[in-house]
């Protein structure tokens, strides 16, 4: 009995010596062997010469074309069997890959089994041609990972919506993809992050790249697969020439298949495709949210930018107009209702009829009306005098800083959440300081033309000296009866010899451009928009002494930002590019840098003629 429950839990396991295992595991053999042509079965099994684990099998095994249905993997020992399922119906003449990546690997040392394919025709040849590329984000440019390149082999433009792509594979994380197994023809290509993993592009948020135009996959110029005897295999969609040129030849890969014994795939020279994916704006516009932050504030939220003259306002319950201010934000999306009358504002619930427009179900713009009900409850009430001292504080933001300092010809800048009245100037000061001595400055304050809740002192700062700015209690209130409390702001403007100069001469394009100034983790430092060629010298005065990247966006349509591309319409995405380096800015030098921009924008010209340097991952 002891050695039968002994027998019963032996299992496989690592050896306890000898050296690292460091080979991954052998084919012995498939059935039907790779590279089969005529395949009629439900099941193909490859046996290896050791155990092996899949390794998150569900997420790296990549069909091509894809399946209706899920296949089944079986994990037999040394063998790895894959059934299709009973309602699967194969392609008529198809070439189906099976690619395993590096999923498979011996059991003890993870080593795995490097691009592994096996491979099926259910015509009489294996499709051997290929086409190859990279993906990128539009916007910045960095390498597609983890996204779908497809491609399908009718034009209509539905397709990439409703129907399974002819051929499909994951682009690699430095954003290279291949296709292998292709045949012959004229086919659309497509890039795609699927969301809801039905290999579709069939949701508002998933990221999409397209061409304007169909590709052609021939022999002339895409990979094919030359067998290490030079035995040809001529079919529609498969041309060998044994004695080819190889001083015409760009790239070898090897790759090690079961059956093809290594074949060696040669390129003729011939074009790399480029897709550049993006999200679709949204086109619906709705109200998307409302909220009640204080007792005093309303606030809705639209999906895009409304117009202003669009809504209609009207308050319930009440017989007297409502006095308030209206604030739109930069985009005219987000509305603040701030309401100035306590009596009213004091409620628990305040309701609004809101007219404003919608999109509805044919897309069309319509006014509607909505009921909106805002909810307000004052917990601060009976927790003392505290609570409502602190209620009445007036935050605020500020530009200065002793650490950071004002560059010169930057004036201090006052910043606040709700409405304010004009400041008490007789409650404020501002001192230019010399050692222990401290001398009033004259100033000019006034409210920022393009923010009403922001304030400008201007004066005469002098560069390489310290300031005091001092409040007194009181001196900046809103229209609630909030106050600042007192504050006192040392700060210092800085030496223009602390910073250096960039001056950009671009050139190479006609057009709207928008040159951006980032740092490297691509936050925007300063933003410049020109109109080249008449702007080609663009200066970026008192830089911090760091390194810089250069983005251009061309501006296309001319609004100011980058616009994303719609495929509905056809409307590609706004191209951009990086200066092919890195600037590195050191005080007190001048920076000239010379960019001739790739290519001038054209009716003819696709978007990717205007695209730069790529940034490496």
């Amino acid at each position: 009995l002891s050695l039968m429950l002994i027998a019963s839990c032996a299992k496989v396991s690592s050896p306890t010596g000898g050296p690292k295992d460091e080979e991954p595991p052998v084919v012995i053999s498939s059935e039907p062997e790779n590279g089969s042509v005529n395949f009629d079965r439900r099941s193909f099994e490859i046996t290896f010469d050791e155990y092996f684990i899949l390794d998150n099998i569900d997420q790296v095994l990549m069909i091509s074309p894809p399946l209706n249905k899920k296949p089944k993997i079986l994990d037999r020992g040394k063998s790895l069997k894959v059934e299709l399922d009973e309602e699967e119906e194969l392609i008529e003449d198809m070439t189906y890959s099976f690619n395993f990546l590096n999923s498979i690997k011996d059991l003890n040392e993870n080593n795995p089994i490097e691009n592994f394919k096996y491979v099926f025709s259910t015509g009489d040849v294996i499709d051997s041609l290929s086409v190859t590329g990279h993906i990128y984000n539009a916007f910045n440019l960095e390498a597609g990972e983890e996204i779908f390149v497809i491609l399908h082999s009718g034009m209509s433009d539905t397709l990439p919506e409703k129907s399974l792509p002819a051929y499909i594979t994951r682009a690699s994380e430095n954003g290279k993809f291949r296709i292998d197994n292709i045949a012959s023809g004229e086919y659309k290509i497509y890039g795609l992050k699927d969301d809801n993993n039905n290999k579709r592009y069939d949701l508002p948020t998933e990221a999409f790249a397209f061409l304007d135009s169909s590709i052609y996959i021939t022999s002339e110029n895409n990979y094919i697969p030359v067998m290490p005897d030079s035995l040809v295999q001529v079919s529609d969609s498969t041309v060998i020439m044994p004695e080819q040129d190889t001083t015409m030849l760009e790239e070898v890969i090897n790759e090690k298949e079961d059956s093809f014994d290594s074949l060696k795939y040669e390129r003729i020279p011939g074009k790399e495709y480029e897709l550049y994916y993006f999200i679709t704006d949204n086109k619906n516009q709705y109200l998307s949210g409302t909220d009640r932050s204080e007792p005093y504030l309303l606030q809705f939220v639209f999906s895009l930018p409304v117009d202003t003259s669009s809504l209609r306002m009207q308050f319930a319950e009440t017989e007297k107009e409502v006095q308030y201010i209206r604030e739109f934000s930069a985009k005219n999306d987000t509305v603040k209702i701030w309401l100035t009358d306590s009596a009213f504002y004091s409620r628990e619930r305040i309701t609004l009829y809101l007219v404003h427009p919608e999109t509805d179900s044919l897309g069309q713009l319509q006014q509607v009306s909505d009921t909106l009900n805002f909810m307000y409850r004052d917990v601060s009430r009976g927790r003392g005098p505290r609570a409502a001292m602190v209620k009445n504080k007036l935050p605020l933001r500020t530009n200065l800083s002793q650490s950071a300092g004002l560059r010169p010809g930057e004036q201090p800048a006052f910043v606040f959440d709700s409405p304010v009245i004009d400041p008490d100037t007789s409650l404020i000061k501002l001192f230019i300081r010399s050692d222990t001595v401290q001398i009033r400055q004259q100033y000019h304050i006034h409210r920022d033309s393009s923010n009403s809740k922001k304030f400008i002192l201007k004066t005469t700062l002098v560069p390489d000296s310290n300031y005091v700015f001092v409040a007194e209690k009181g001196a900046f209130n809103n229209i609630y009866g909030h106050y600042n409390d007192s504050i006192v702001y040392n700060f210092k403007v800085r030496n223009p010899d602390q910073f250096g100069q960039l001056i950009m001469n671009i050139t190479g394009f006609k057009g709207k451009i928008i040159v951006q100034l980032m740092d490297t983790k691509e936050d925007i430092v300063r933003e410049k928009k020109i109109s080249l060629p008449d702007e080609s010298m663009i200066e970026f005065p008192y830089l911090d002494n760091k390194e810089y990247l250069v983005k251009v966006i061309f501006d296309i349509d001319g609004n100011g930002e980058w616009t994303t591309g719609d495929y509905d319409i056809g409307l590609s995405p706004e191209p951009v590019t990086y200066f092919d380096k890195k600037i590195e800015v050191k005080k007190g030098w001048e920076m000239i840098e010379d960019w001739q921009l790739t290519g001038i924008w054209g009716k003819n010209e696709s978007i990717s003629t205007t695209r730069g340097a790529k940034k490496k991952k």
